[in-house]
C-alpha cells in the first residue's frame, strides 16, 4: 500500500510507532488502575480479566478452580463469568477515562476518533455508547 501523495513514509512510520507506544502505555495504565482497585476492594477483577486475556480459551469452570487455588476462596463458573463481565466494564470505563484525560477538551467525537486512531475502540465501544446516552460517570 502506498502512502498518500505528499506524506513522507518515514514520518508516517514514526507516527505509527508513536501511536503504538501510546496505545501500550494507555493499556498499561488501565491494567495498573484495575490492579490497584482490586487490591483496595479485594474483588478479583484484575486477576480474572488478566487470566482471560492471557488464556482466552480457558473455560469458566477451570478458571474457577484456579482462582480457588490462587485466592483461597470458593468460586463457581457463574461467579467467574459475572466477575469477568464486571471486570470488562470496569476496564473499559477506566480506559475511556484515561484516553479522555489525554485529550485537551474531549468531546464524544474526539474521544471516539482518538480511540479509533489508537486501535482501542474495540475495548470500550459498549461503554462509550452508554456514555453517549447519559453524562459521563465521575
Amino acid at each position: 500500500m502506498t502512502e498518500p501523495a505528499g506524506k513522507d513514509p518515514k514520518l508516517a512510520a514514526a507516527e505509527q510507532d508513536f501511536d503504538n507506544a501510546l496505545r501500550e502505555e494507555l493499556l498499561r495504565q488501565c491494567w495498573d488502575r484495575l490492579e490497584a482497585w482490586e487490591q483496595q476492594k479485594e474483588r478479583p477483577y484484575y486477576t480474572v480479566l488478566r487470566m482471560r486475556s492471557e488464556r482466552p480459551g480457558l473455560p469458566s469452570h477451570r478458571m474457577a478452580r484456579e482462582l480457588e487455588e490462587r485466592l483461597g476462596r470458593s468460586f463457581t463458573a457463574d461467579n467467574v463469568r459475572q466477575i469477568l463481565h464486571r471486570a470488562r466494564e470496569m476496564f473499559a470505563g477506566r480506559l475511556l477515562e484515561i484516553v479522555a484525560n489525554s485529550i485537551t477538551i474531549p468531546s464524544q467525537e474526539e474521544l471516539e476518533n482518538e480511540l479509533i486512531r489508537l486501535n482501542l475502540l474495540e475495548y470500550c465501544k459498549p461503554t462509550l455508547d452508554r456514555w453517549r446516552d447519559c453524562e459521563r460517570p465521575e
